[in-house]
Parts: C-alpha cells; structure tokens; sequence
C-alpha cells in the first residue's frame, strides 16, 4: 500500500514542536475520509494488478475545515505466498545544467499553485499519512521507509506516537542536517551520502581484488589494483563514452557513478553472475 503524498521541501526549524502541541485540537475537527477502490486507470500500465482510489485531506491542517486536495492512494492485494542531463552532474558545466534545469521547474511549480506549496512539507505529509491510516480503519500504522521516507516516518513517529504498528526505516538521516539552511550544498551532500557511498564502493573493490575473476569479474588480482582498475575506467569514460558492446549505447562517467551507486544501494540478485549452485 501506498501513498502519492505531497512534495517535500524544507521543513523550518521548530515546526515539528509546534504542530505536536495543535496536534489533539485539529484531529477533533479532521474528517475522516471515505476510501472506495477501483481498478487502477488504464493508461498506467505500471499499475496492473494494483487498485487505486483518492482520498480528500486539508490543504492546511491548521484550517481543517478549508480547501483540500486530493491525494492518491495505491495497493496491491496480499497474496499467498526532454533535456539531456547527465546524473550526477560531476563537472562544472553539468552542475550548470542541472542548476538551470531544476530553476526552471521551481519557475513553473511556484507558477502553478503557490496555495499548495505554502503546505508542502514533511509535516503536512505525515500528518496525510495519519489521515489514511484512519480511512483504511487500522489502529496502528504499519510503515518501512527509505531514503526521504526515513525522515517522513521519523516525523510521523514524533508526531502520533501512540499510532505506530511496526516502524522499519531503512537508512536513517539527522533531521537536523537535512533541514540546514544558508546551505549551497545538496541535502544529499549534507548529510555525507556522498562519503558514505565511497566507503562502501572501496569496501567493495577490496573485498573484489582479494578473490580471482571467477568469484568477482571486475577483480584486477589485488584490493589496490582492483580499486586503480575502477580509477582508470572513471578517467576514460570522463575523456569518451565507453562502447561496451555492439547495438548497447555508449556509458558515460555520470552513467558508471550514477548505476554503481544505485547498485551499492541494493541488495539484488543478477543471475547472469555466479553460480546459484
């Protein structure tokens, strides 16, 4: 089961305090939603075996009986058992475009419904969450969060303490780094992803370079030369696109850095590599 909640953005210092202690006023007032399922729309291939339906929740829930929106909620039944933009942007001219795109798309959002930006906030966000775990007559709201979805149940947590089912948050981030403000650098930057990435992949490449190519392809025979080898294939991508086979599109620096981090992230199974047996 999830949630289509609204938009996250910075969260000012102290707004967590002040909606816990209006928190027991608004709940009296707030309307729990109606929850009728359907199929899910069939434009949305993605979706296939999901059900779909919408929920109305306060725009602003220090006025619960204002404007709402409309927030979109998807499940899927138990079952028995336009402009090129390298990512990351890694040289000056790339951080350029990325720093052009992403002020074009804050140009159009604010243009779009200054209203609704005002209450896009993690806040607003768990207190939605709490909305829907009343529309769906659970007592307790059972919650596994990653990345930004660590600090969002990190906060619904402080906010509905008595609410919590189980609470599984993958990853967790200091709010206090990721709200940081007067800040050029990222909220990824901040709270040190970066450096955290880093000392996996070494601890990676190490741990690659002590065993032969059999066991790990990219192993170049010791945990130095495996690490030098990784270097080096950084450096001629950043020079030229690498070719890695006939029909198979060129890989970029960006697209080497962006696919390995993904790859440290998760967990996966690839069986094309190694012997289940």
């Amino acid at each position: 089961m999830g949630i289509i909640n609204r938009l996250s953005r910075r969260w000012p210092a102290g707004i967590g305090a002040t909606t816990a202690a209006t928190s027991s006023a608004t709940d009296a007032a707030l309307r729990v939603p109606d929850v009728t399922w359907s199929s899910c729309p069939a434009d949305q291939p993605g979706l296939t075996g999901f059900r779909c339906a919408t929920i109305r929740v306060p725009l602003n829930y220090s006025d619960p009986g204002g404007a709402t929106i409309s927030l979109g909620l998807v499940e899927h039944p138990a079952a028995t058992p336009g402009t090129p933009a390298p990512s990351p942007p890694l040289t000056p001219a790339q951080q350029a475009t990325w720093a052009n795109l992403n002020a074009q798309l804050n140009q159009h959002c604010t243009g779009q419904d200054e209203a609704l930006l005002t209450h896009v906030s993690t806040a607003d966000g768990a207190r939605d969450l709490d909305l829907m775990r009343q529309a769906l007559g659970l007592q307790k709201l059972d919650y596994y969060g990653i990345s930004y979805g660590t600090l969002l149940g990190d906060t619904y947590a402080n906010l509905f303490p008595g609410r919590v089912g189980k609470l599984v948050l993958d990853g967790n981030i200091d709010p206090q780094t990721w709200f940081t403000s007067g800040s050029q650098l990222s909220s990824f930057l901040r709270i040190g992803s970066d450096e955290a990435t880093a000392s996996t992949l070494k601890a990676f490449l190490s741990l690659c370079g002590k065993v032969t190519t059999a066991q790990c392809a990219f192993s170049a025979g010791t945990p130095a030369a495996t690490e030098q080898k990784f270097s080096t294939l950084l450096n001629r991508a950043a020079k030229a696109p690498v070719v890695t086979g006939t029909g198979q599109a060129p890989i970029s620096e960006s697209d080497i850095v962006t696919l390995t981090d993904a790859e440290l992230q998760t967990v996966s199974a690839e069986p094309a590599i190694g012997d289940p047996h």
